[in-house]
Protein backbone atom coordinates (compact mmCIF):
# COMPACT_ATOMS: atom_id res chain seq x y z
CA UNK A 1 0.00 0.00 0.00
CA UNK A 2 1.44 3.33 -1.11
CA UNK A 3 1.58 5.64 1.84
CA UNK A 4 0.06 9.01 1.20
CA UNK A 5 2.02 11.92 2.52
CA UNK A 6 1.15 15.65 2.82
CA UNK A 7 2.89 18.71 4.08
CA UNK A 8 0.90 21.79 5.54
CA UNK A 9 1.92 24.99 4.52
CA UNK A 10 2.08 27.85 6.80
CA UNK A 11 2.73 31.19 6.18
CA UNK A 12 5.81 32.44 7.83
CA UNK A 13 5.78 35.25 10.75
CA UNK A 14 8.59 37.37 9.39
CA UNK A 15 6.74 39.75 7.28
CA UNK A 16 3.95 40.29 10.03
CA UNK A 17 6.57 41.39 12.78
CA UNK A 18 8.11 43.44 10.48
CA UNK A 19 4.92 45.56 9.08
CA UNK A 20 4.26 46.10 12.46
CA UNK A 21 7.04 47.67 13.33
CA UNK A 22 7.30 49.96 10.74
CA UNK A 23 3.95 50.74 11.50
CA UNK A 24 4.31 51.50 15.23
CA UNK A 25 7.60 53.09 14.00
CA UNK A 26 6.05 55.54 11.44
CA UNK A 27 3.38 56.58 13.77
CA UNK A 28 5.56 57.70 16.66
CA UNK A 29 7.57 59.73 14.37
CA UNK A 30 4.58 61.58 13.13
CA UNK A 31 3.27 61.61 16.81
CA UNK A 32 6.50 63.52 17.77
CA UNK A 33 6.57 65.81 14.76
CA UNK A 34 2.83 66.96 15.36
CA UNK A 35 3.33 67.38 19.11
CA UNK A 36 6.56 68.91 18.19
CA UNK A 37 5.43 71.52 15.47
CA UNK A 38 1.83 72.54 17.35
CA UNK A 39 1.58 75.98 19.08
CA UNK A 40 1.10 76.73 22.79
CA UNK A 41 -2.95 77.19 23.56
CA UNK A 42 -3.54 80.74 23.92
CA UNK A 43 -6.06 81.72 26.07
CA UNK A 44 -7.55 85.70 25.84
CA UNK A 45 -6.60 87.78 28.31
CA UNK A 46 -3.46 85.23 29.81
CA UNK A 47 -0.99 88.30 29.05
CA UNK A 48 -1.44 91.25 30.67
CA UNK A 49 -1.30 93.54 27.70
CA UNK A 50 -4.38 91.50 26.35
CA UNK A 51 -6.47 92.37 29.15
CA UNK A 52 -5.29 96.43 29.10
CA UNK A 53 -6.48 96.67 26.05
CA UNK A 54 -9.95 94.91 26.41
CA UNK A 55 -10.19 97.35 29.40
CA UNK A 56 -8.83 100.87 27.99
CA UNK A 57 -11.30 99.37 24.72
CA UNK A 58 -13.96 99.65 26.77
CA UNK A 59 -13.15 102.52 28.84
CA UNK A 60 -12.90 104.38 25.47
CA UNK A 61 -16.19 103.07 24.11
CA UNK A 62 -17.90 104.37 27.14
CA UNK A 63 -16.37 107.67 27.22
CA UNK A 64 -17.19 108.41 23.50
CA UNK A 65 -20.54 107.91 24.21
CA UNK A 66 -20.52 110.10 27.27
CA UNK A 67 -19.08 112.64 25.22
CA UNK A 68 -21.58 111.80 22.60
CA UNK A 69 -24.89 112.05 25.40
CA UNK A 70 -23.47 115.00 26.75
CA UNK A 71 -23.60 117.08 24.00
CA UNK A 72 -27.47 116.43 23.20
CA UNK A 73 -29.13 119.71 22.53
CA UNK A 74 -32.40 120.35 24.95
CA UNK A 75 -34.73 123.11 25.87
CA UNK A 76 -37.81 123.93 28.38
CA UNK A 77 -40.00 126.47 27.66
CA UNK A 78 -42.83 127.77 29.59
CA UNK A 79 -46.64 126.37 29.46
CA UNK A 80 -48.42 128.64 30.94
CA UNK A 81 -52.39 127.78 32.14
CA UNK A 82 -54.30 130.27 34.00
CA UNK A 83 -58.38 129.81 35.27
CA UNK A 84 -60.60 132.31 36.43
CA UNK A 85 -63.92 129.88 36.09
CA UNK A 86 -64.19 129.47 39.58
CA UNK A 87 -64.93 132.27 42.00
CA UNK A 88 -63.37 130.65 44.93
CA UNK A 89 -60.16 128.99 43.39
CA UNK A 90 -57.98 130.59 40.81
CA UNK A 91 -55.22 128.96 38.85
CA UNK A 92 -51.99 130.34 37.80
CA UNK A 93 -50.12 126.94 36.68
CA UNK A 94 -46.42 127.31 34.85
CA UNK A 95 -45.15 123.74 33.53
CA UNK A 96 -42.06 122.38 31.83
CA UNK A 97 -42.15 121.93 27.85
CA UNK A 98 -39.46 119.82 26.73
CA UNK A 99 -37.98 119.58 23.59
CA UNK A 100 -35.15 117.60 22.81
CA UNK A 101 -32.76 118.54 19.46
CA UNK A 102 -35.47 120.52 18.55
CA UNK A 103 -38.62 117.61 18.77
CA UNK A 104 -41.26 118.45 21.64
CA UNK A 105 -41.47 115.38 23.74
CA UNK A 106 -45.32 115.54 23.53
CA UNK A 107 -45.49 111.99 25.74
CA UNK A 108 -43.92 113.69 28.88
CA UNK A 109 -45.33 117.33 28.35
CA UNK A 110 -48.77 115.82 28.16
CA UNK A 111 -48.42 113.59 30.69
CA UNK A 112 -46.89 116.15 33.16
CA UNK A 113 -49.85 118.79 32.12
CA UNK A 114 -52.79 116.18 33.22
CA UNK A 115 -51.19 115.71 36.85
CA UNK A 116 -51.85 119.16 37.48
CA UNK A 117 -54.77 120.00 35.50
CA UNK A 118 -56.69 116.97 36.81
CA UNK A 119 -55.84 118.32 40.77
CA UNK A 120 -57.25 121.65 39.73
CA UNK A 121 -59.93 120.59 38.59
CA UNK A 122 -60.52 118.45 41.78
CA UNK A 123 -60.20 121.48 44.01
CA UNK A 124 -62.25 123.45 41.93
CA UNK A 125 -65.33 121.11 42.31
CA UNK A 126 -64.10 120.44 46.56
CA UNK A 127 -63.62 124.15 47.41
CA UNK A 128 -66.78 125.75 45.40
CA UNK A 129 -67.89 126.74 48.42
CA UNK A 130 -65.29 127.52 51.07
CA UNK A 131 -65.35 131.30 52.46
CA UNK A 132 -62.29 132.44 51.35
CA UNK A 133 -60.96 132.81 48.54
CA UNK A 134 -58.03 130.65 47.10
CA UNK A 135 -55.08 130.42 44.53
CA UNK A 136 -53.69 127.08 43.40
CA UNK A 137 -49.87 127.94 42.47
CA UNK A 138 -47.35 125.54 40.30
CA UNK A 139 -44.12 126.47 39.41
CA UNK A 140 -40.84 124.79 38.44
CA UNK A 141 -37.19 124.48 38.40
CA UNK A 142 -34.90 121.96 36.41
CA UNK A 143 -31.44 120.47 37.04
CA UNK A 144 -29.51 118.66 34.59
CA UNK A 145 -26.65 115.75 35.03
CA UNK A 146 -24.55 113.23 33.52
CA UNK A 147 -25.24 109.51 35.69
CA UNK A 148 -22.79 107.25 33.91
CA UNK A 149 -23.12 107.90 30.13
CA UNK A 150 -26.85 108.91 30.62
CA UNK A 151 -28.25 113.02 30.48
CA UNK A 152 -30.99 113.34 32.68
CA UNK A 153 -32.57 116.49 33.22
CA UNK A 154 -34.71 116.93 36.97
CA UNK A 155 -37.79 118.74 37.23
CA UNK A 156 -38.98 119.67 40.52
CA UNK A 157 -42.34 121.10 40.35
CA UNK A 158 -43.59 122.90 43.30
CA UNK A 159 -47.39 123.38 43.99
CA UNK A 160 -49.22 125.55 46.60
CA UNK A 161 -52.64 126.38 47.77
CA UNK A 162 -52.25 130.02 49.00
CA UNK A 163 -55.41 131.75 51.23
CA UNK A 164 -56.13 134.89 49.12
CA UNK A 165 -57.59 136.72 52.67
CA UNK A 166 -54.54 136.29 54.63
CA UNK A 167 -51.55 135.49 52.20
CA UNK A 168 -51.26 131.79 53.96
CA UNK A 169 -49.71 128.67 52.63
CA UNK A 170 -52.42 125.92 53.77
CA UNK A 171 -51.10 122.99 51.15
CA UNK A 172 -47.18 122.70 49.59
CA UNK A 173 -46.76 119.55 47.84
CA UNK A 174 -43.20 118.80 45.69
CA UNK A 175 -43.67 116.54 42.45
CA UNK A 176 -40.47 115.45 40.69
CA UNK A 177 -40.11 114.41 36.90
CA UNK A 178 -36.57 112.94 35.63
CA UNK A 179 -36.22 112.60 31.94
CA UNK A 180 -33.51 110.38 30.30
CA UNK A 181 -32.58 112.91 27.46
CA UNK A 182 -31.21 110.14 25.35
CA UNK A 183 -34.66 107.91 25.46
CA UNK A 184 -36.56 110.69 25.51
CA UNK A 185 -38.35 109.38 28.17
CA UNK A 186 -38.88 109.63 31.73
CA UNK A 187 -36.09 107.36 33.77
CA UNK A 188 -37.00 105.28 37.37
CA UNK A 189 -35.63 106.22 40.30
CA UNK A 190 -34.17 102.50 40.77
CA UNK A 191 -31.98 103.34 37.32
CA UNK A 192 -30.85 106.71 38.86
CA UNK A 193 -29.72 105.13 42.21
CA UNK A 194 -27.73 101.91 41.05
CA UNK A 195 -25.87 104.86 38.73
CA UNK A 196 -25.08 106.79 41.41
CA UNK A 197 -25.04 104.84 44.71
CA UNK A 198 -24.31 101.23 43.19
CA UNK A 199 -26.48 97.96 43.51
CA UNK A 200 -26.36 98.51 47.19
CA UNK A 201 -28.35 101.71 46.20
CA UNK A 202 -32.27 100.30 48.31
CA UNK A 203 -29.92 99.68 51.48
CA UNK A 204 -28.06 103.36 51.55
CA UNK A 205 -31.06 104.81 51.25
CA UNK A 206 -32.82 103.63 53.48
CA UNK A 207 -29.80 104.15 56.02
CA UNK A 208 -29.79 107.83 55.21
CA UNK A 209 -33.05 108.36 55.88
CA UNK A 210 -33.07 106.76 58.58
CA UNK A 211 -30.54 108.77 59.76
CA UNK A 212 -31.68 112.09 59.07
CA UNK A 213 -34.90 111.44 60.66
CA UNK A 214 -33.30 110.37 63.86
CA UNK A 215 -30.78 113.23 63.68
CA UNK A 216 -33.68 115.50 63.48
CA UNK A 217 -35.44 113.97 66.33
CA UNK A 218 -38.31 113.79 63.97
CA UNK A 219 -38.31 110.16 64.79
CA UNK A 220 -36.66 107.40 67.53
CA UNK A 221 -34.95 104.48 65.18
CA UNK A 222 -37.04 102.20 67.05
CA UNK A 223 -40.00 103.81 65.79
CA UNK A 224 -38.62 103.76 62.37
CA UNK A 225 -40.02 101.40 60.11
CA UNK A 226 -39.87 102.25 56.75
CA UNK A 227 -38.69 100.81 53.57
CA UNK A 228 -37.75 102.79 50.35
CA UNK A 229 -40.49 101.68 47.36
CA UNK A 230 -38.32 103.21 44.42
CA UNK A 231 -41.55 105.56 44.53
CA UNK A 232 -40.34 108.37 46.20
CA UNK A 233 -40.09 111.52 44.19
CA UNK A 234 -36.23 112.21 43.66
CA UNK A 235 -34.19 114.48 41.27
CA UNK A 236 -30.29 115.18 40.59
CA UNK A 237 -28.78 118.20 41.37
CA UNK A 238 -24.71 118.81 40.63
CA UNK A 239 -24.46 114.81 40.32
CA UNK A 240 -26.21 114.33 44.06
CA UNK A 241 -29.78 112.36 44.62
CA UNK A 242 -31.82 113.60 47.01
CA UNK A 243 -35.24 112.08 47.85
CA UNK A 244 -38.31 114.11 48.69
CA UNK A 245 -40.49 113.43 51.35
CA UNK A 246 -44.18 115.16 51.26
CA UNK A 247 -46.15 116.48 54.57
CA UNK A 248 -47.31 112.80 56.29
CA UNK A 249 -45.25 110.60 54.06
CA UNK A 250 -42.37 110.03 56.70
CA UNK A 251 -43.07 111.99 59.66
CA UNK A 252 -45.89 113.98 61.18
CA UNK A 253 -46.84 117.33 58.89
CA UNK A 254 -45.39 119.50 60.99
CA UNK A 255 -42.05 119.27 59.76
CA UNK A 256 -43.45 120.10 56.08
CA UNK A 257 -41.64 119.03 52.97
CA UNK A 258 -38.31 116.73 53.55
CA UNK A 259 -35.46 116.82 51.01
CA UNK A 260 -32.62 114.46 52.17
CA UNK A 261 -29.20 114.82 50.20
CA UNK A 262 -28.15 110.69 49.43
CA UNK A 263 -24.47 110.00 49.33
CA UNK A 264 -22.34 106.77 49.30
Amino acid sequence: METMRYTENKKSSKGVAIGLFLFILIGGVLIFLAMKSEKDPVIIGEKKSDIQKLVELDASSLEAEKEKNASIKYEIKDRSIEDNTNKKITGKITLPEIYVEGIVLADVNDSIEKDYSDTFAGLKEQMGSAENKFQYLVSYTYYDNMVGSKKVVSIVINQKIIDLANSETTMEKINTYNVDLVNKAKISQSEIARGILGVDYKTILRSKVLNYVVENQMMSEDDFTYTITGLENFYIKENKLYIIFNPEELVDKKYGILEIEIDK
